[in-house]
């Protein structure tokens, strides 16, 4: 009888730890064709349906709420992406191919089943005392990704990816010895995310115990997450890190250990050449050929000198990535002007044998940083049709779905899909839970939970900042982790509750205040000279001038 009414008194709350673990842990694995996608309905699906339908039960026995600090942002949020999504497939689908009324709907449900996990785990987290299992179970569940990634590099575990439409079908996979660890998740950028996240909470519990084991625990715990980074081989995730375990070491009043933190990474970064490599690649000085006449790029020379210019095009997939089309110019001399024939090389399909066409004309070889393809990718085709989605309607976008599966920036694609209105929303969630987590946190005695609550605080920082270059707010498994870890952190909170929180003055003294003016003058600044971004090498107006006024006269006849 005591375990029945145990269970009946707790059972949201081992819920929610059962799934913080089996969602991280469970591989991407399809149950359900979608029609017109390649995304897949899964087991976690159905779990959460169950746990919904559990919680509905508990709810009308009053023994759960729906009332919380966040619950009025979360559905004016869902409100909007509802008007995005009819907006969408009423006036914009219709001119566009490849769109469909049922999977925008299936995207809305799908972000409404992210964040309603929020009151799922707000309703779990009741008592102080649960601050330590939740600790417990998320140091032990990063173990067990630390340890799968571990046997996928050295023994041979499959991985379960669904960056392509073959690998969704549930394929387990082999992965090379070189390749980027996805672990338990479904690509290693998603894996990134969900670390970025826990390393500086794992970082932060150090400080929350005073037992010297226990802090030996926690930092074996972070170093194995960011092992497990590196092995990933996220450029953006691991410049995210330094930043995101700084803010937590300034939060937590560290900061002399913040340099040797620091140090002790690029010690260990030394240590694995796919992530050093990534990083130095990310921009490379390049011998840029301009054509003189347009001042457009031809090409990156792999070797000019005398009457000849060659090009070579070097395909490659995999690691290692060819550089983009994108350039930087680096201030130099005027360059070197040239009358040359160009030779281009390209390897055929079945890369045995070479074409070679050759064309003559006045280039100038020029110095320059070129980006790889990777961020070339984002600069000159996902963000472009986000930004094209976007002014369809700035208010509420193009509706869900309306862009590609992948933008790599989230705040672009929630503009893209649902406007300023989605975004501001979206943006207000996060507002007000730290606006009620600072004013709140004074009156927080439990160090361990206070240390919970500074890493939750960095990790989502660290969150905010991938975001940027990642989707990481629409990756399942790290956005079902992250909305449970935030309703349980409000929940836990409120439990040292003294005083009501006056959201209008303190939002007030926000948008007031001079770093908001910073970024009021920011955002000007981008409206007025933002369309000057397309001109191409707009600081060598100069330069051209230059070499227009040495060109010798030509006589008409």
């Amino acid at each position: 009888m005591k375990i029945i009414r145990y269970l009946s008194e707790n059972i949201l709350f081992l819920l929610t730890l059962f799934l913080l673990v089996f969602i991280p842990l469970y591989p991407k694995l399809p149950l359900l064709d979608i029609k017109h996608t390649w995304v897949y309905i899964r087991i976690e699906d159905f779990i959460i349906a169950v746990v919904w339908i559990i919680f509905l039960i508990q709810f009308f026995k009053n023994k759960a709420t729906l009332k919380t600090p966040l619950t009025i942002p979360i559905i004016i949020f869902w409100i909007i992406g509802a008007l995005a999504t009819i907006h969408g497939i009423l006036f914009v689908f219709p001119k566009l191919e490849g769109v469909f009324p049922s999977i925008a709907l299936l995207h809305y449900l799908r972000r409404i089943e992210y964040i309603s996990l929020f009151f799922l785990s707000y309703a779990a987290f009741r008592k102080k005392t649960s601050v330590t299992p939740l600790i417990v179970t998320l140091s032990l569940t990063l173990l067990a990704v630390f340890f799968y990634g571990l046997g996928q590099r050295f023994l041979g575990f499959p991985a379960f990816l669904t960056m392509n439409e073959e690998f969704a079908k549930g394929i387990p996979l082999k992965l090379s010895p070189l390749a980027r660890i996805p672990s338990t998740f479904a690509g290693h950028y998603d894996l990134a995310a969900y670390l970025i996240l826990m390393i500086p909470l794992m970082g932060s519990m150090i400080f929350g115990y005073k037992k010297w084991l226990v802090k030996i625990f926690f930092f074996l715990t972070a170093t194995a997450g960011l092992i497990l980074l590196m092995m990933t081989a996220s450029r953006v995730s691991f410049v995210v890190y330094l930043l995101s375990i700084a803010f937590m070491l300034i939060l937590q009043r560290k900061k002399f250990f913040i340099i040797p933190v620091f140090i002790f990474s690029f010690i260990l970064l030394q240590s694995f050449q796919g992530l050093s490599q990534r990083l130095a690649s990310t921009f490379t000085q390049v011998d840029l050929v301009v054509d003189s006449r347009t001042g457009k790029p031809i090409g990156v020379a792999s070797e000019f000198g005398g009457n000849q210019i060659v090009i070579e095009d070097k395909q490659s997939t995999g690691e290692n990535l060819p550089q983009g089309s994108k350039y930087i110019n680096i201030p130099s001399n005027l360059g070197k002007k040239l009358n040359s024939d160009i030779i281009y090389k390209k390897l055929k399909s079945d890369g045995t044998q070479e074409e070679i066409i050759t064309r003559s004309g006045d280039v100038i070889v020029k110095k320059a940083f070129a980006y790889d393809v990777s961020f070339t990718t984002r600069f000159q085709g996902e963000w472009p049709r986000a930004i094209e989605a976007f002014k369809r309607n700035i208010l509420l976008g193009s509706g869900y779905s309306s862009i590609s599966l992948a933008t790599d920036n989230n705040y672009l694609r929630i503009l893209g899909e649902t406007g300023i209105l989605g975004l501001i929303s979206f943006l207000g969630i996060f507002l007000i839970a730290v606006i009620y987590l600072w004013r709140l946190l004074p009156a927080i005695t439990d160090n361990a939970l206070r240390s919970f609550v500074l890493g939750m605080i960095a990790g989502v920082f660290g969150l905010s900042l991938n975001a940027i270059l990642i989707d990481v707010f629409d990756a399942s498994k790290v956005a079902f982790v992250l909305w449970m870890l935030v309703g349980a952190t409000l929940s836990l909170v409120k439990t040292f509750e003294n005083k009501s929180v006056n959201y209008y003055y303190e939002l007030k003294r926000i948008f007031f205040s001079t770093p908001a003016y910073i970024v009021y003058l920011i955002i000007f600044a981008f409206f007025i000279f933002g369309p000057s971004l397309k001109n191409y090498f707009a600081g060598d107006d100069f330069t051209w001038l230059r070499w227009a006024a040495d060109c010798p006269k030509i006589e008409r006849g």
